[in-house]
């Protein structure tokens, strides 16, 4: 009978008996992350205060914890990132906050009337408008480097991707 890697104890159904975890074969799936994030979206049972303090106190130790099996009182990686990206833009928006502006605000000195100043300025507005999309790119990149720098972890790309789903979702 396996263990269950939430609460140790032993069980043999697809469930535990004691914590109600799933019995996974520690390996993820990109449909295993997909799966746990519609199934996380239709629950009101979101531990969103429990995820972000872990990942806050020990952002390696909660990512291999949940990566190895431990994943019952956490919120999903993709669920995370969503819930954390769509707070960001919401509060962007509820506030009209502009950084770029504050930027022109702040340093009304520099010469404006420059083209590399324009330029920076512009490519800064695109940027600000586009933040949302570039935080999902980062996750990807922050995944393929995550891979390649740390393959002596032995952690797969989908196991990278939901270390970067979690820490692009406390940055945001």
């Amino acid at each position: 009978m396996p263990a269950c890697k939430n609460c140790s104890r032993t069980f043999d159904s697809p469930y535990c008996g004691h914590c109600g975890q799933r019995d996974n074969n520690g390996r993820f799936t990109f449909k295993e992350v997909v799966g746990d994030f519609v199934s996380q979206v239709l629950s009101l049972e979101l531990p969103l205060l429990h995820t972000i303090r872990e990942m806050v106190r020990r952002p390696g130790g909660f990512c291999r914890d949940y990566i190895q099996g431990k994943r019952r009182p956490f919120v999903p990686p993709i669920p995370f990132f969503i819930l954390l990206a769509g707070f960001h833009v919401l509060v962007r928006v509820l506030s009209g906050f502009d950084p770029v502006a504050n930027q022109q605000r702040a340093f009304p000195q520099q010469n404006s009337n420059s083209r590399p100043t324009k330029v920076a300025y512009s490519i800064g507005h695109f940027i600000s408008d586009n933040l949302s999309n570039f935080f999902f790119l980062l996750v990807f990149l922050l995944a393929f480097f995550s891979w390649l720098f740390f393959r002596k972890s032995r952690f797969n790309y989908a196991e990278n991707t939901v270390f970067a789903f979690y820490a692009v979702g406390v940055y945001t």
